[in-house]
C-alpha cells in the first residue's frame, strides 16, 4: 500500500472511530441525565453505572446487559427489575462488589447490604441520613457512586 493511501485510510478510520464513540457518550450521558431527574434511583440504571465505573461490561452495553451480568454474577443479592428503586444498601452492596472492596470485619463476616452501607459510612463515602433500608434519590445514587470512584483513584 502506497504511503498516500494508508494515510488516507488511517484518516477514515479515525473518523468512522470517532463517529461510533459518539452515540456511546451521548447514550451514558442521557442515562445520567434521567437518573439525575428521578425521586428514587432505579436499580438499572444505578447498577449500570456501578457496572461501567468498574469496567465490567462494555462501553457500548446498556441497562439491559447490566441486569444480565448482575444476573451471572451471583453476588449473594437479590436482583430486582431494572425499573424498581433501589435501597441505600444495595446500592453500597454493588458498589462493594464491582469495585472489589474488600471492608472491614463485619462486612468479610456478613457481606451485604448493611455492612455495606456501614462500611461506606465509615469510610466517609455516604454522608447525611443512613440507613441501609431507604430509597435515595438519583442524585444521591450519582453522588455516592461519584465519591467511591474519587475515593480508590486516590489510592484509598
Amino acid at each position: 500500500m502506497k504511503r498516500g493511501n494508508f494515510i488516507k485510510f488511517f484518516c477514515i478510520c479515525t473518523f468512522l472511530l470517532c463517529l461510533v464513540q459518539i452515540p456511546l457518550a451521548a447514550q451514558s450521558n442521557a442515562l445520567i441525565d434521567e437518573l439525575l431527574n428521578e425521586e428514587q434511583a432505579t436499580f438499572g440504571k444505578s447498577a449500570y453505572l456501578c457496572l461501567m465505573a468498574a469496567k465490567l461490561i462494555p462501553n457500548w452495553a446498556g441497562v439491559n446487559e447490566a441486569m444480565a451480568y448482575l444476573q451471572q454474577a451471583n453476588w449473594g443479592m437479590t436482583i430486582k427489575k431494572a425499573d424498581e428503586p433501589i435501597l441505600l444498601g444495595e446500592l453500597a452492596y454493588l458498589l462493594m462488589k464491582s469495585l472489589n472492596i474488600s471492608g472491614g470485619i463485619m462486612y468479610s463476616l456478613a457481606p451485604g447490604p448493611r455492612y455495606a452501607c456501614r462500611e461506606l459510612v465509615y469510610l466517609d463515602l455516604i454522608s447525611g441520613r443512613v440507613s441501609p433500608n431507604r430509597f435515595i434519590t438519583g442524585e444521591r445514587a450519582l453522588q455516592i457512586i461519584s465519591n467511591v470512584v474519587g475515593w480508590l483513584e486516590e489510592g484509598q
